[in-house]
């Protein structure tokens, strides 16, 4: 039985004036999201994860023939429901591939999602309000940001927020509505998968509190709806698990959902207020309002006016659960900006009725904020203080990735080409992704001495040894302009383009011998004993509550250090230094036993140095250069859970009768290395990402 609705949500149903009226605001809110949207919407190339990964599904959805399983380099793929890439493909038809195309259906999203927003604000508060929670989620950087971006999350949140709107029908008009609730719920699925359970736990803690729980599961309207919603959501999923079976299983609930709840991927581990500073940096300005909306809010339901009861439920749970998630990411709480859009509209709105002397102040805020976001997106070059402060990107103004432009180059040069492109990278893994949309040709990665880890499943990181990829028949390759050095001893390289720190090539392995190492007469070889030298990392920790916390201090005890030196002759001198990564050893008098220990095993594990996947640390150098009598200038790359970076040391080489002494310091950053620094209290007590290393390196001389 319909519980009957509560009389202010009555008296909200009853507009003051007809539709007629309300088709000017409805119009020119249209017409500005569409503007704010749709412009300048294919400029810039797509971004090379989540964005060229779901254009590239859709591209090959039109080339090919099967719309059921989706495929990403002309394999399945099975990381989210087909939703978004359906929509896409068929944007491709109408439009053509293009950028504009890709994200066309996210940006039809969001002109859906301004007007759902209006129609929940109508419905819940007025006319007015509507109007002003439009404007203000269209003034919101991170809503603007996605809904400009061929991605799955804006169109997530229309769905979210039509079955928020047909939940809000039901109490008003009918059990009916269920149907619309349960559907749009269906549609959310289709688009993002689990993330779409956060709209019946919103709606089935609302007719909790409302204790309506119980007399709303007899409703035969909501179980005839989840039959629809069974009927939107069963068939593509029961054809996967017919087709793949436990292949798809694995990863679409395994990894992509049970994975991400419970451990971090990399660089997506952060501290608990990792949310709260994103919401008041993306939501600003209207984020400094968002508190007194909230209280406003919250003082209404405890006269008991549950109107937007719902709408604070949503944005809890959405704070809430990603909160707690290890895996942290920027656009997981995008359905909050909806909801506390209608709420700071209200607020304006109830300044702007409680106190008639400010009512043309309410109109002056959102002008100064409209001008404040417009000037900081359309003007990026006279704002680069504020931008960067608030982490916005000059979303009207998108350049060209330079791995975009040459293998859209690559594509133009050769449209009918089958051959691949190789991705060359010594320090991190190239992405696949935008180069595979813009060649349209398959895609390797390669390496030319040391392979480089990036983070994420194999299927975007599959490095190969640059020589096992090319031999005597020319190849097309990108590679960054570094290596160019170490490539064109052993290949002919053709250039034909470059952008920024990338070289676009044809490249192919030179005929004859392999170079030999470069020795002379009076290099001497040298060793160093561990037991006659000192390494020792240090790392600080930082925080409000810094005092509470302890200084790590961590002595190398084993490692293997060779060094071919050459007073005469730097082209001669080379390092190598191997440290097992067990040797690290956490020390400090400070610490008690338990704790050191405690601290030891979390150094080991997966979080940081992950000892069992990446057992060695090491260095080898690429130059040798003496800068003073005694001073060296070394050039290498540095090796620190299979992830290459390059590093400079600044070592003095002091002999002391027959040993030499290699002394210096360096700083490392862990965040280079895919260390997300050790947080806790919410980031109050954390880890600093740089570490000092400060060695003194006892070198004798050995055979070699």
């Amino acid at each position: 039985m319909q519980a009957a609705p509560t009389e202010a949500l009555k008296q909200s149903m009853a507009p003051k004036v007809g539709l007629s009226s309300e088709l000017p605001l409805l119009a020119s809110l249209t017409f500005f999201s569409a503007l704010a949207l749709f412009w300048k919407l294919g400029t810039g190339s797509l971004m090379d994860w989540d964005e060229a990964i779901y254009a590239q599904i859709s591209k090959e959805l039109v080339q090919g023939r099967d719309w059921l399983t989706l495929q990403w380099a002309h394999q399945p793929w099975f990381e989210k429901p087909p939703l978004l890439m359906w929509a896409t493909a068929v944007s491709y038809h109408l439009f053509g591939v293009s950028e504009f195309s890709a994200r066309a259906a996210s940006a039809l999203s969001g002109i859906g999602l301004i007007l759902v927003t209006y129609s929940i604000a109508r419905l819940t508060y007025g006319k007015s309000i509507a109007f002003f929670s439009g404007l203000i989620l269209l003034t919101c950087y991170e809503f603007l940001h996605y809904a400009r971006l061929g991605t799955t999350d804006v169109m997530f949140c229309l769905f979210v927020y039509l079955a928020i709107y047909g939940y809000m029908r039901v109490r008003l008009q009918g059990e009916k509505w269920w149907y619309l609730v349960c559907v749009a719920t269906g549609l959310a699925v289709m688009v993002k998968g689990a993330a779409a359970l956060i709209i019946p736990a919103a709606i089935a803690l609302e007719l909790a509190f409302d204790k309506r729980l119980v007399a709303t599961l007899r409703s035969r309207y909501l179980w005839l709806g989840c039959l629809l919603a069974i009927a939107v959501v069963a068939p593509w999923h029961i054809m996967m698990y017919l087709l793949h079976g436990r292949d798809f299983l694995e990863e679409y609930v395994g990894y992509h959902v049970i994975a991400r709840a419970a451990t971090s991927l990399p660089r997506h581990s952060h501290g608990f207020l990792y949310y709260p500073k994103l919401f008041i940096r993306f939501f600003f300005p209207w984020s400094l309002l968002a508190p007194f909306a909230i209280a406003i809010s919250i003082r209404e339901i405890n006269r008991g006016e549950s109107r937007s009861r719902i709408l604070l439920l949503l944005t809890a749970l959405t704070f809430g659960l990603y909160s707690v998630a290890k895996t942290k990411i920027t656009w997981y709480i995008l359905p909050v900006y909806p909801a506390i859009a209608v709420l700071v509209g209200a607020l304006l709105d109830w300044v702007r009725n409680a106190y008639p002397r400010f009512r043309y102040g309410v109109f002056l805020i959102f002008a100064i904020a409209i001008c404040f976001v417009g000037a900081l997106l359309l003007e990026p070059e006279r704002f680069l203080r504020v931008r960067a402060l608030l982490d916005w990107d000059p979303l009207y103004h998108k350049l060209d990735y330079p791995i975009a432009e040459l293998a859209r180059l690559d594509g133009s040069n050769s449209p009918a080409g089958r051959d691949p492109l190789i991705l060359c990278s010594d320090y991190e893994t190239p992405p696949l992704n935008a180069p595979l949309f813009y060649s349209d040709r398959p895609v390797q990665q390669a390496f030319v001495a040391h392979k480089p880890f990036g983070p994420g499943a194999a299927r975007y990181f599959a490095a190969q040894k640059l020589s096992d990829l090319v031999g005597a028949e020319k190849k097309r390759i990108i590679l960054r302009k570094e290596l160019m050095g170490a490539v064109v001893s052993d290949y002919e390289v053709d250039q034909l383009a470059t952008a920024d720190s990338l070289v676009y090539a044809m490249i192919r392995r030179k005929s004859g011998r392999y170079p030999q190492p470069h020795t002379s007469e009076t290099s001497i070889f040298l060793r160093s004993p561990p037991e006659k030298s000192e390494f020792i990392a240090k790392v600080d920790n930082s925080g409000v509550f810094k005092l509470l916390g302890d200084d790590h201090v961590i002595r190398v005890t084993d490692y293997r250090a060779e060094v071919m030196f050459d007073e005469q002759n730097d082209a001669s001198s080379s390092v190598k230094l191997v440290i097992p990564a067990a040797s690290l050893k956490v020390v400090g008098p400070k610490l008690p036993d338990a704790k050191r220990a405690k601290v030891q095993e979390r150094m080991e594990g997966p979080e940081v140095l992950d000892v069992a996947g990446f057992p060695e640390i090491t260095f080898q150098s690429r130059e040798v250069r003496r800068v003073a009598d005694s001073r060296y200038r070394v050039e290498g790359d540095l090796e620190i859970r299979g992830t290459l970076r390059p590093m400079i040391l600044d070592v003095s080489m002091i002999r002391e009768a027959s040993v030499y002494h290699a002394r210096g310091e360096i700083r490392i950053s862990q965040i280079d290395f895919w260390i997300q620094p050790i947080a806790v209290l919410g980031g109050m007590l954390k880890v600093k990402d740089e570490m000092k290393v400060v060695f003194d390196l006892a070198l004798a001389p050995v055979r070699p």
